[in-house]
This record gives structure tokens, C-alpha cells and sequence, in this order.
């Protein structure tokens, strides 16, 4: 009879646990990232901190005349169609040299266009709106609140560009934005003439006709 062996018996390979299947990762697309991008934006558009906020820059237009001269947020505030409007946005120049921007309305071929020149220093910047140094009404808006207004900014050493900026009526953050009144122009009167003084009438005395003596 065979005795058992009792020896310890070298250890043979020990099997590999097995793997957990691995999760596919997502892949934040070019796509995904624009829609998240747009959904934050959208978020902040609609959030009520956003909307109650007294001033948005983005109602206005942004035009570079050249790579110096910009012009940012421009707009036009108006009550109505026919009535006065008031130029408002800010003029910035990157250069070294003092420049002149010429703004002007363009209200069709009946209606001489409404222009004003503004002079911007060097690496800085200027408000056009009511009450500023600089200011630019047009006397008869062609449109309306909610249309737009051709306008165009020329430098001498840019040319000439032309956009459109918004109407927008006197309301909120624009309110006190509007074009003064206008004065009408004084009726000149005329001068009272000087009354004829009375002229004394002369009363002539009868002569006596010498008689003939006999």
C-alpha cells in the first residue's frame, strides 16, 4: 500500500481575475460643445438678473471704418416715424494721430442728410449722444421704432463705411437719450413807425383892400 504523499506541491498559475467591461466614455464633440455653449448663453439671456439689467450693449451696432477707427453700440433713439431722433454710440480711435469722423444720416433723396464731424484723440475715445459734447440729430426719422437707419462714417484715412443702426424708442435705459426740442425760429416785428406829429394849421388873416379916397 502506498503512503500519500504529503510534499507541498509548488504552486501552479494562478487564473487572472476577470475584467469588468470597460464603459465607453463619451467624446465632447465640436457640436456638443457649441450646443453647451449656446445653452449657457441662453441661460443668461433668460435668467431675470439679465433682464432687468438697465442697460444692454448689445442693442446698438458695431462697425470697424478701419483698423484704428471703431465705432461700437451705435443706435438711434426715436418716439416715431417723422419725428426727431437722437444719434447715440462711441467713437474709439487705436492710433497715434488725432482723426475726424464724419457721421451722416442717410434719409433718402428728398431730405439733405444730417452730418456731424467728431474729432477723436490719439488711443482714445468719444460719446456721441445728447447732452455730450458731440451731438447728432436728425430732424425727420425716416422710419420708425423697430426699423433700421442707413447711416455711414468716412475718415480721410479709411474712406467711407456704411451700416444700418436700430430705432429704438425713448424707453428705460433711453429714456432721458432723446433729441432736444426744437426752438422755432423767432418771428422778427416790426418796429412801430413814429406817428406823424399834427401840423398847426396857419389861419390867415383877412387883409383890408385900401379904399380910393375922392
Amino acid at each position: 500500500m502506498k503512503r500519500a504523499d504529503t510534499r507541498p506541491q509548488a504552486p501552479g498559475p494562478v487564473p487572472a481575475p476577470a475584467r469588468a467591461p470597460r464603459r465607453a466614455r463619451p467624446l465632447l464633440g465640436a457640436g456638443l460643445a457649441v450646443l453647451l455653449a449656446g445653452a449657457l448663453g441662453g441661460c443668461s439671456v433668460m435668467s431675470p438678473a439679465t433682464t432687468i439689467t438697465p442697460y444692454a450693449p448689445s442693442d446698438g451696432v458695431n462697425v470697424n471704418v478701419s483698423d484704428d477707427i471703431l465705432l461700437r453700440n451705435f443706435l438711434v433713439v426715436g418716439a416715431e416715424k417723422g419725428g426727431q431722433g437722437a444719434v447715440v454710440g462711441a467713437i474709439v480711435n487705436q492710433g497715434d494721430r488725432t482723426v475726424t469722423v464724419e457721421l451722416a444720416t442717410q434719409l433718402g433723396e428728398a431730405a439733405q442728410p444730417s452730418q456731424t464731424r467728431v474729432s477723436v484723440p490719439p488711443h482714445g475715445s468719444v460719446q456721441v449722444a445728447p447732452g455730450e459734447k458731440n451731438e447728432m440729430v436728425v430732424g425727420e426719422l425716416p422710419v420708425g421704432p423697430g426699423e433700421m437707419l442707413e447711416m455711414s462714417a468716412a475718415a480721410a484715412s479709411a474712406g467711407a463705411r456704411y451700416f444700418e443702426a436700430p430705432v429704438l424708442q425713448p424707453e428705460g435705459p433711453y429714456a432721458s437719450l432723446t433729441a432736444p426740442p426744437t426752438t422755432p425760429p423767432a418771428t422778427p416785428t416790426a418796429a412801430p413807425s413814429a406817428s406823424a406829429s399834427p401840423t398847426e394849421s396857419v389861419t390867415e388873416e383877412p387883409t383890408e383892400e385900401p379904399t380910393a379916397t375922392p
